[in-house]
């Protein structure tokens, strides 16, 4: 096919982000952006001068010459937008999460099915190296058997006006864990709280895996600091992933507990196991573009990708239960 005509609907926080990688990947062309607002237009308009720019969802939607629409609104219009896309037979870029509900997601998910288009959800983090390794150490079993996901995910702001803390920062580690564990999740319990605003600027999330693999996630926006780090122990060893570091994201220890059984059956004795401590080497690389390029692939070859809606399905399922277990004070809420 001749390179895709792509539309940007939305040039707001991460639009301009998503203007940048489309608009200079040379395996299609960024057409023309939308945007409502017309301080972000004009800027849209002076960092990219040979790019349409209207107010008018409608001139991407139904445009005859537009293949691929790549949506970075606020999540309540993800569903419509989404839709007229879809029925307009344009491939979908959507951004994260996919919609506000689990429904509206299996409508998306049936859509573009039946349309026979791609549907991607911008899962940045799938397409860091970081998140690449950690998914080849968990396969490849260095790690051993997977006990604990725990990750903090915090900072002071950005404070979202149309959801919770929990939908704007913790679809990043649920799309993470979805991707790189090798089990679903069973259960959530979610305690937050909120004091400005209508949504809680933070919580504290526990997740139950099969396999007794327990997950909890830290997400705040009242934080004096910018924290972004992830534990994962195994039985065999264990791994830390801290994104705010240049040069050592992922260190894997050997270390851990051997649990040994007394003579008499009834106690345990925990032997300390301290190995060394060693970083694998990362590819640097801009996870975005990765992410486009993957995008373009999956269109020409008409593939379904990594991150489709099916993905995307699966983590608004996983939010919704936590909003349920929010307005329940931390109540278990079964998946």
């Amino acid at each position: 096919m001749d390179r895709p005509q792509v539309g940007l609907i939305g040039y707001g926080y991460w639009g301009p982000n998503l203007a940048r990688n489309f608009s200079s990947n040379k395996r299609c062309a960024l057409k023309r952006i939308v945007e409502i607002d017309p301080a972000r237009r004009n800027k849209a308009a002076q960092s990219h001068p040979g790019v349409e720019v209207t107010a008018d969802a409608a001139d991407v939607l139904g445009a005859a010459d537009i293949d691929v629409v790549v949506i970075a609104t606020p999540v309540s219009s993800h569903f419509p937008l989404a839709q007229e896309a879809l029925l307009q037979g344009k491939h979908v870029w959507l951004e994260k999460p996919i919609t506000r509900t689990a429904d509206e997601a299996a409508q998306l998910v049936e859509l573009a099915s039946a349309k026979n288009r791609v549907l991607l959800v911008d899962h940045t983090f799938l397409f860091t190296s970081a998140v690449a390794k950690i998914k080849s150490v968990i396969a490849s079993g260095e790690l051993g058997r997977i006990l604990y996901y725990d990750s903090v995910r915090v900072n002071l702001g950005l404070i979202q006006s149309d959801v919770n803390v929990v939908w704007d920062l913790a679809p990043h580690d649920l799309s993470v864990m979805d991707h790189v564990l090798q089990s679903r999740v069973q259960a959530i319990s979610v305690h937050g709280a909120r004091h400005f605003g209508r949504y809680e600027e933070m919580a504290h999330v526990s997740l139950y895996f099969e396999g007794n693999v327990m997950a909890h996630l830290h997400v705040n926006w009242l934080s004096p600091v910018k924290v972004r780090q992830t534990l994962i122990g195994g039985d065999k060893k264990m791994l830390v992933w801290n994104d705010l570091e240049n040069e050592e994201k992922i260190r894997i220890y050997d270390k851990g507990v051997d649990f040994l059984p007394l003579e008499d059956g009834y106690q345990a004795l925990g032997q300390y196991r301290i190995g060394d401590m060693y970083s694998p080497a990362l590819e640097t690389r801009e996870a975005l573009a990765t992410e486009v390029n993957y995008f373009l692939d999956c269109v020409e070859r008409g593939e379904s990708p990594m991150n489709d809606g099916l993905a995307g399905w699966r983590v608004v399922q996983m939010l919704e239960a936590a909003d349920r277990s929010l307005a329940a004070r931390g109540a278990l809420v079964e998946l």
